[in-house]
């Protein structure tokens, strides 16, 4: 007997309702995988060109003249303008009894040309303690799961796609015999063979 197979099972999803309709581009098998979606935190990129400030903390210096200086923690050092994300880093401190580092902030202009502050003369700050905001900002974007296929959502902070499954059936005059189908009248043909 012969067996023809089913139509292709296909996938289509909408990242939108009112979204357009897009196939996935392969058939999907038998058994069907795991589909589903799957909400992801992810980091948006800052908004340029914008505002970027910089805190840091101060270590307390007791020998510091003419007074000791306290501890300060999450100083507002700067506040910067710039047309890309700037860099920023800090650099030991050679000498002296206090483990210090300097500060090095890098903005640019709208030619894409660095400008470098150098931190306040004199002043010392915590090694690591630099900080910035005004960078990336958190985002739950909802992707779609096709077994352990990731699609991907263009869109962040929106609803989940949703999904639907297409084609995977007998074509007509045939019926279903595990994942392929068997044509009725041979099937008719088989019974009475056996039946004389």
């Amino acid at each position: 007997m012969i067996c023809v197979p089913k139509s292709p099972r296909r996938l289509f999803y909408k990242w939108t309702t009112w979204g357009v309709e897009i196939e996935y581009p392969s058939d999907i098998p038998t058994p069907i995988p795991v589909i589903t979606v799957n909400s992801v935190q992810v980091t948006l990129p800052p908004t340029v060109p914008g505002y970027f400030q910089f805190y840091v903390s101060q270590p307390y210096e007791p020998n510091r003249w003419p007074t000791p200086q306290p501890a300060i923690n999450n100083y507002l050092l700067a506040n910067f303008y710039s047309h890309q994300v700037p860099t920023f880093y800090t650099i030991p401190r050679w000498g002296g009894a206090y483990p210090h580092c300097h500060v090095r902030i890098t903005t640019y202009n709208q030619w894409g040309q660095p400008y470098t502050w150098r931190g306040q003369a004199g002043v010392a700050y915590t090694c690591g303690s630099l900080w910035m905001i005004g960078g990336g900002t958190q985002a739950w974007r909802c992707d779609l799961l096709v077994g352990s296929d990731r699609i991907i959502n263009p869109a962040v902070n929106t609803a989940c796609p949703t999904w639907r499954l297409a084609g995977g059936i007998c074509p007509p005059d045939t019926i279903t015999c595990g994942d392929e189908c068997m044509p009725c009248d041979s099937l008719v043909a088989s019974i009475q063979a056996l039946m004389v």
